[in-house]
């Protein structure tokens, strides 16, 4: 499943064009926030991820319902997105709150720990976001795909992860492969495009680059630099946000579609109720 469910999401890819637009508007995010914040600050990019990170569902409603209906024109897309909107964006909201809920009572006695408050604090972030992540990744698969609705959606995530918990593991392994590739690939074109700026760090000693800031290396790279980074980010975030979501999709559609055809094990009484294993 975890194999052919990613066949699929490539053919899916050169098949329905229009999934592109998913993984566009999430490059776009990225990019847009990368500049905003060298050009405008800290306070004039999070608002801006706000408002476009508001808009993404949207466009995953959209890429979801196009795979459901294998429709690939963009009369379909923006018809889905706008039906399934609110379908993605409300358990999103719910799973986010939950989760930031959850962890801001978990950091509570954690911050009582002093010397090993800051171990602490990355064992609770762990503790809390990954099985956040991993039980309610397949909501909003489930909220276009199967018509769901906000509770019964993380629900069904939920119900699906358990059903296929090994099969889950190795979806989730086959995408952290595809993330790290694309993030090799980006790191070294990044740092090849950047050569000459970022030769004062092969000069830098133990200390200094301990010392070394954010700031100080968006000084370092510059203006380009900043451009270059953005642009990379953007192709990297437009072709994995893309592949990752169909993937998802034929995964989810794929599984579920293998249970409907697999009849209900069981057997009848002497009074003819059924009683299923």
């Amino acid at each position: 499943m975890v194999l052919s469910s990613l066949r699929e999401a490539l053919g899916l890819l050169r098949t329905m064009p229009v999934l592109w637009l998913t993984g566009l508007a999430t490059g776009t995010v990225c990019a847009d926030v990368l500049l905003l914040y060298y050009y405008g600050g800290g306070f004039l990019a999070m608002r801006a991820a706000v408002l476009q990170l508001v808009l993404l569902p949207f466009f995953l409603a959209g890429s979801l319902g196009a795979i459901r209906k294998g429709d690939s024109s963009l009369s379909a897309f923006f018809s889905c997105g706008r039906e399934y909107y609110f379908r993605v964006l409300l358990p999103l909201a719910v799973i986010l709150a939950a989760a930031f809920l959850t962890l801001f009572l978990a950091m509570i006695p954690a911050s009582l720990l002093s010397g090993e408050a800051m171990a602490a604090t990355s064992l609770v972030v762990t503790g809390v976001l990954v099985p956040f992540a991993f039980f309610t990744s397949f909501t909003d698969a489930a909220a276009v795909m199967e018509d769901r609705k906000v509770f019964d959606s993380i629900r069904r995530s939920i119900e699906f992860t358990l059903q296929r918990t090994g099969s889950t593991l190795l979806f989730y392994a086959a995408n952290i492969l595809i993330l790290g590739a694309g993030l090799f690939l980006a790191a070294f074109a990044w740092s090849i495009l950047l050569e000459e700026q970022l030769a004062p760090l092969t000069r830098m000693n133990a200390t200094e680059l301990a010392a070394f800031t954010p700031a100080d290396l968006t000084g370092l790279v510059g203006a380009g630099g900043i451009w270059i980074t953005a642009a990379i980010a953007f192709l990297l975030l437009t072709c994995c946000g893309t592949l990752v979501v169909a993937y998802r999709a034929c995964f989810f559609r794929r599984h579920t579609a293998a249970a409907a055809a697999t009849p209900p094990q069981g057997e009848y009484d002497v009074k003819g109720r059924w009683y299923r294993y």
